[in-house]
């Protein structure tokens, strides 16, 4: 049961890491700025933030589950939050913000391309 529940953070961030590597496929082709890139990054970010509240939620489920059968009284719920937690979340909104502005930048870039 520890075992399944300390797999969903990281089933959430494997999710991530294919967004990435999607990302990083396409610069291998040589395409280099498009609107698929800002959706594989804005996945790869909300990945990156939902894995950190996927682990605040395990650990907390966790200790309920290892405390269970302890008489009432001895029964805890532990919520932690730490600055690694608080600086992936920064990291993962600063990736949200770099993707929009790849949205923005990709619709300017495709209606200079039908300049002639």
């Amino acid at each position: 049961m520890d075992l399944a529940i300390s797999m969903i953070p990281v089933l959430v961030l494997i999710y991530g890491l294919i967004q990435l590597r999607r990302l990083f496929g396409l610069y291998g082709q040589g395409r280099i700025f498009s609107s698929l890139h800002a959706l594989y990054l804005r996945r790869f970010a909300l990945a990156s933030i939902l894995s950190v509240f996927a682990q605040i939620v395990s650990s907390s489920l966790i200790s309920v589950v290892l405390t269970f059968l302890n008489p009432p009284g001895a029964r805890h719920l532990t919520v932690s939050v730490t600055s690694d937690h608080l600086g992936t979340v920064f990291l993962g909104s600063v990736l949200l913000v770099i993707a929009w502005i790849m949205v923005e930048g990709s619709k300017i870039a495709e209606d200079n391309a039908q300049i002639v």
